[in-house]
C-alpha cells in the first residue's frame, strides 16, 4: 500500500518520496505522493495516511471530490 524512497536532487541533497497506491480488482483506484526533507516525517505522514484511507467510505470521498472537478469546463476556469 505504501512506501518511502530516496531520491537525491541534482544539488546532491537528499529528499524522500512517500507513496500510496491502493489497488481494486487489479486496477489502480487511488494514488497520493509527497514529498518530505527527512524519513521520519515521510514515515509519520504514511501511517496517518494510510489509516486514514483504511477507514470505510474514505475512498468514496475522493471520487466524489474528482468527479465535481471533472464536471467544471475550461470556460468555467477561465471565468
Amino acid at each position: 500500500m505504501g512506501a518511502i524512497i530516496k531520491r537525491k536532487r541534482k544539488d546532491g541533497s537528499t529528499f524522500w518520496l512517500a507513496q500510496i497506491a491502493i489497488r481494486r480488482r487489479g486496477k489502480t483506484v487511488f494514488r497520493e505522493n509527497r514529498t518530505f526533507e527527512r524519513r521520519s516525517i515521510a514515515a509519520a505522514w504514511l501511517e496517518k495516511r494510510q489509516k486514514y484511507l483504511a477507514k470505510p467510505g474514505a475512498l468514496e470521498d475522493f471520487r466524489a471530490g474528482d468527479h465535481k472537478r471533472r464536471d467544471v469546463t475550461l470556460a468555467d476556469a477561465i471565468a
